[in-house]
């Protein structure tokens, strides 16, 4: 979702921006407006209200956390850890052309609204995992489990790879280290505790994550063969019917990890 709102441009992609910094902020005015009458009443009012917000936060703060996450991080995509001199140095990723130096308004301001959010969009997605526990064993969920310990995790590894592919950005492999240690872990907790009452649903996640985990493990080994063979890594490919990247093509590879 994100490589396609950059592809339209800038001022559609924080025009999507902000529509998630507004919807962010009804679903938390909703929350603490029907906790506060819960607190007075003892009674939920409007239940509608309820249900609908019960809906949209769960497809908001978990189905779709990392994406969101993801785009709220964007504006901070700005190559921070490049060495000094670079010229990609403070320049967004996404918006080369148009923002060439991140510290500056406006994109200043998007920035520190967008990480803001990205902040209590982290929070809420935490409660929503600690949260997302059932103990009825014959419930038809499909994504119900006995115990959040997995999804807490899960949350915190998720959170890190958002973050590594926004903010470390310049150091290509510590980058793609940073995303290989995350992804296995995050596949190794689903194939070891299979958290969900359904087997099929632990064995569809463990497969997703270990298909993650064997990307990012290509992506890094990529990175290290084409520095340290200086070039002759694409020889050695094409003679061997293989295809390898360029070096250059270390931020693109990464995104791409990110959204799996």
């Amino acid at each position: 979702l994100k490589e396609l709102l950059v592809g339209k441009g800038y001022t559609a992609y924080n025009a999507v921006l902000y529509i998630m910094v507004v919807y962010a902020g009804l679903t938390w005015t909703a929350c603490v407006y029907i906790s506060i009458n819960f607190a007075r009443t003892g009674k939920l009012p409007r239940r509608w209200m309820v249900r609908l917000l019960r809906m949209f936060t769960v497809v908001f703060y978990q189905v779709l956390y990392v994406t969101v996450l993801h785009l709220l991080l964007g504006p901070s995509h700005c190559h921070w850890l490049a060495r000094a001199g670079q010229p990609i140095k403070y320049r967004n990723a996404d918006f080369p052309a148009v923002v060439a130096d991140c510290r500056r308004m406006p994109h200043l301001a998007n920035l520190m609204i967008g990480a803001a959010f990205a902040v209590l969009h982290t929070a809420m997605g935490g409660l929503f995992a600690l949260a997302d526990v059932a103990f009825n064993p014959v419930t038809q969920h499909w994504l119900t489990a006995a115990q959040s310990t997995v999804e807490v995790k899960a949350w915190c590894l998720k959170t890190l790879v958002v973050l590594a592919a926004n903010l470390l950005s310049g150091m290509w492999k510590l980058q793609a280290a940073t995303l290989l240690i995350a992804a296995w872990w995050l596949a190794y907790i689903y194939i070891r505790w299979e958290p969900y009452y359904f087997q099929w649903m632990n064995h569809l996640r463990a497969g997703v994550y270990a298909l993650t985990a064997f990307i990012a493990t290509m992506l890094l080994v990529n990175m290290w063969w084409e520095d340290d063979s200086g070039g002759q890594g694409h020889a050695a490919a094409a003679a061997a019917g293989l295809r390898s990247p360029k070096p250059a093509a270390g931020p693109a590879a990464a995104r791409q990890a990110t959204a799996l």
